[in-house]
């Protein structure tokens, strides 16, 4: 999941006034990962979901 993390922090860092544009993206992506968290029982696959979802919370908590 690093990959999503680093993709992520390309589009949003850097950046302390997002714009409402910008922040519906970053909600859709967020969603998006969300509700694939829900969609699979796979343990290890849920697990590096929750955490990669709190690593991009901790770095971006305007979105949150």
């Amino acid at each position: 999941m690093i990959w999503f993390e680093e993709e992520f922090d390309l589009l949003f860092n850097n950046k302390s006034n997002l714009s409402k544009q910008e922040k519906i993206i970053a909600h859709q992506i967020l969603d998006i990962l969300s509700e694939t968290i829900n969609k699979y029982s796979n343990e290890k696959f849920l697990t590096d979901l929750v955490f990669t979802l709190n690593k991009i919370e901790k770095k971006h908590p305007q979105l949150f």
